[in-house]
């Protein structure tokens, strides 16, 4: 829903009294999907800050009466904690008590609006997807769990069983990907991991799948994104115009050699999940 405010923190707005009604009239629009049999569900954002540096600039909030400073203000009285000596561990706990009020809130506004589909999670990133007070806070509302998974060349087993632990509900990668220098683009922006081929996107993408299909709390997978970047695209945002992302160029041509790989494995999920799939 993107109702991140510039002058504020990103996860200030969250208790901002106006949120509920905000999310009612983003909302809205939903009720057009309602009965759309080839939809799956519905993300609320994109990679929120839910992040423990956005706590220490809620504490530069210049207005002593804003509601998410002032929460931050009696969350620190209550637990005896001096402002300012916040350690790492009673930020993720704030967090999570953000993150219980925006998942609510959220939920609810998209539930109402349509309630025959699935609500997907926000698509944590970054440390937040580690953060245990946010994900049990996110698994009373979401349907599944969505979360951007980058800087590892694989899903790492601490990460699968610690979701598992976490949450009920189950979880998929809602962004993962690599990009090749045989492809010609520039490949400077983007998280993802460069290779020299697209042979080795191909054995990137069996390889980090293969870890996923070993957690039974795993649904699936999505690779982002479906075309590459188009480096003559001025709309483009800095983080999206110049890379090999895609299974399809510009053009809409697809890389042969990459969707071989993962036609490969893609045929075979079910069986390799019975075969992999394991308790954690």
């Amino acid at each position: 829903m993107d109702s991140t405010r510039k002058s504020h923190p990103a996860i200030s707005f969250i208790l901002d009294p106006a949120f509920v009604t905000y999310c009612k009239r983003k909302t809205e629009a939903l009720i057009a999907t309602a009965k759309d049999p080839a939809l799956f569900g519905h993300f609320s954002d994109n990679e929120i800050a839910f992040l423990p540096a956005e706590v220490d600039a809620i504490l530069k909030i210049s207005d002593p009466a804003n509601p998410t400073r002032q929460a931050l203000v009696n969350f620190c009285d209550k637990n005896s904690i001096l402002i300012g000596q916040l350690t790492k561990a009673n930020k993720e706990v704030f967090i999570g008590l953000l993150g219980a009020v925006y998942f609510e809130v959220v939920s609810a506004a998209i539930k109402q609006a349509d309630p025959n589909h699935l609500f997907l999670g926000s698509r944590l990133h970054s440390s937040a997807k580690n953060n245990s007070h946010l994900i049990k806070a996110a698994d009373s509302f979401v349907d599944i769990h969505s979360l951007n998974y980058y800087g590892y060349w694989e899903p790492q087993s601490n990460h699968l069983s610690d979701w598992a632990q976490w949450a009920k509900k189950p979880f998929f990668i809602t962004e993962f990907y690599t990009k090749a220098e045989d492809s010609g683009l520039p490949n400077v922006s983007g998280a993802g991991w460069l290779v020299r081929t697209q042979k080795d996107r191909g054995l990137h993408y069996q390889n980090f799948c293969l870890q996923l299909l070993q957690s039974p709390s795993c649904v699936g997978w999505h690779w982002f994104r479906y075309q590459d970047n188009d480096p003559s695209d001025p709309t483009a945002d800095p983080s999206n115009n110049d890379s090999n992302k895609g299974i399809v160029n510009t053009t809409y041509d697809a890389y042969p050699v990459l969707t071989d790989w993962m036609r490969q494995l893609n045929i075979r999920k079910y069986s390799l999940r019975n075969f992999l799939a394991k308790p954690f």
